[in-house]
């Protein structure tokens, strides 16, 4: 009996080994706006969800929805000050080189939605914009247990600007995104 358990449970674990189509990466890190004066970095976590669609062993193709939250944000002008929170919806198409090795490269590039709430520290108000969003990324998966990865990363959203308390000259912005976490494969 005993032995009959423990082959099913390595049975078990092999087919779970084998089966891994799933991620999910949790990230935190620096959120840094670029293409207009006037506005500072902030901080930013990430949640990514991603499911293996097809695999070469040599390469993989997965699709993921990347959810980023940027949180306080400066923007100073001459004339005013405030800051603001933004958040980032952008399913994607990833790239994983060699996903079957301890280190896998990765490349990401997808669309979709940008929110942004703007508070202006002079006058109290808040301002909330939606944009579409374009993202293009990059980073590397580092394998620490069977089912455990390390990853760091780098990516960019480049959306529309939010409502700000001042009118810059730009109209899009670059709200780039460096990153690092863990991995859970399943």
């Amino acid at each position: 009996m005993r032995k009959s358990a423990c082959l099913l449970a390595v049975l078990f674990l092999c087919t779970m080994a084998a089966a891994q189509k799933n991620e999910l990466a949790i990230t935190a890190g620096g959120y840094f706006p670029a293409g207009i004066e006037g506005i500072g970095a902030g901080g930013a976590v990430e949640g990514n969800f991603a499911h293996r669609l097809f695999d070469a062993k040599l390469a993989a193709i997965y699709g993921e929805i990347p959810l980023v939250i940027g949180f306080r944000v400066s923007e100073v002008s001459a004339l005013s000050q405030g800051h603001y929170s933004s958040l980032f919806l952008t399913p994607a198409l990833k790239l994983k080189l060699v996903p079957g090795f301890f280190v896998s490269p990765w490349f990401s590039l997808g669309g979709g939605w940008a929110r942004y709430k703007a508070s202006d520290a002079n006058t109290g108000t808040e301002t909330v914009s939606n944009h579409a969003v374009l993202e293009m990324g990059g980073g590397m998966d580092v394998k620490v247990a069977p089912y455990v990865s390390l990853r760091g990363e780098l990516r960019d959203f480049y959306s529309g600007i939010p409502a700000l308390s001042f009118f810059p000259a730009a109209a899009r912005q670059h709200n780039v995104l460096a990153a690092g976490g863990i991995v859970f494969r399943f």
